[in-house]
């Protein structure tokens, strides 16, 4: 795992260094939150035009089942004596593998068609596709901290995704958004 973040984190470099040369501005000062932070935008855009208006909120659903589904699944630890990952990165393929299964039983289900977003504007779809990317960067450092092998992740970063409240909060925010687009289409339509 540790070689996939040092190969994203040189690739970063890179691009900065070749950004650099373009636009003749000093990208080596670039600390690691404003790359994460960077990184979150870029995820934010990645969920809301790639996933689209219709998948989004199949996506949030998954989201939860899967991370219940991963509390309650009995063979964690024996997957971690036979596979030869990380605890991390069976932890993480674990919450993966059931996210898409559940995602393509509901893609296939009659809860796609209730679940679609087609009328919501782009500012919805944006604001669900951040508080969706939250929840997962909250799940993941979740899993990250569980493994104190792995590299340290920075406290501000714990605080915005890890802490009690801000998981708490980011769990929350998802639906809180799908209660609001829900309400604000029941008036408006």
């Amino acid at each position: 795992m540790s070689q996939i973040i040092d190969t994203i984190i040189a690739t970063l470099a890179s691009w900065s260094r070749q950004l650099a040369q373009l636009t003749k501005l000093n990208f080596h000062q670039l600390d690691f939150n404003l790359l994460l932070g960077i990184f979150f935008v870029v995820a934010v855009l990645v969920v809301a035009f790639g996933l689209g208006r219709s998948r989004l909120m199949l996506v949030v659903i998954s989201t939860y089942i899967a991370v219940w589904l991963k509390l309650i699944f009995p063979y964690t630890v024996a997957l971690k004596k036979l596979l030869p990952l990380d605890p991390f990165q069976v932890d993480l393929l674990i919450f993966v593998v059931f996210l898409l299964i559940i995602f393509f039983i509901l893609g296939s289900s009659i809860l796609r068609g209730r679940a679609s977003l087609q009328d919501s504007s782009l500012l919805a779809i944006l604001l669900l596709s951040f508080t969706e990317v939250g929840l997962l960067a909250s799940i993941i450092v979740g899993y990250w901290l569980k493994h104190p092998s792995l590299i340290k992740i920075p406290d501000n970063i714990v605080s915005y995704f890890n802490t009690t409240p801000a998981t708490l909060i980011w769990s929350l925010l998802p639906l809180l958004v799908i209660a609001f687009i829900k309400r604000h289409r029941d008036y408006s339509g």
